[in-house]
């Protein structure tokens, strides 16, 4: 057993849902998890950048701020991702669970675009997912912003 898990004040689970969704529900419910702040953190995926890279005409073409770019990477998402993380927000919100959507790092849902690529044209990922080392740099800072965002609102929450 672990003393870690046993005195920890937050719990942050992080999983590709795909097929995982589905015991989720059941995870929550665990014993473990009584009394225990829980924070989900939701995967993405796209489809692999060498297939993104092949479909843009000239890879001189690539600019972060390109808008048929953005929209081509924001229909890329792995739907099969996006219908699992939906699921899994559902369950989370119906328990008061806060989620963390590795989308939002990427993409701007509301406009439907998003990068994968940083200014000197560099990958963010190497597959589908994976990042690089430009991609790690660029997903860290969105993800301690985005990290202690939840905590706060899981602290102010409890007041």
């Amino acid at each position: 057993k672990s003393d870690l898990f046993h005195s920890a004040d937050l719990i942050i689970i992080a999983a590709n849902w795909v097929e995982n969704y589905k015991y989720f529900e059941q995870l929550l419910n665990h014993r473990l998890l009584e009394n225990k702040d829980t924070l989900i953190y939701l995967t993405q995926a796209f489809t692999d950048i060498r297939s993104i890279i092949y479909s843009i005409d000239s890879i001189d073409s690539i600019e972060n701020d390109s808008e048929s770019l953005g929209k081509l990477i924001f229909a890329s998402r792995r739907s099969v991702l996006i219908k699992s993380n939906e699921e899994v927000k559902s369950i989370a919100r119906k328990s008061g669970i806060q989620t963390i959507e590795g989308f939002d790092a990427f993409c701007d849902s509301l406009n439907e675009r998003c990068i994968l690529f940083d200014e000197q044209k560099r990958p963010y990922i190497w597959d589908q997912n994976h990042l690089t080392y430009s991609g790690a740099l660029f997903f860290e800072k969105w993800f301690s912003k985005s990290l202690i965002a939840a905590i706060e609102k899981i602290d102010n929450d409890e007041r």
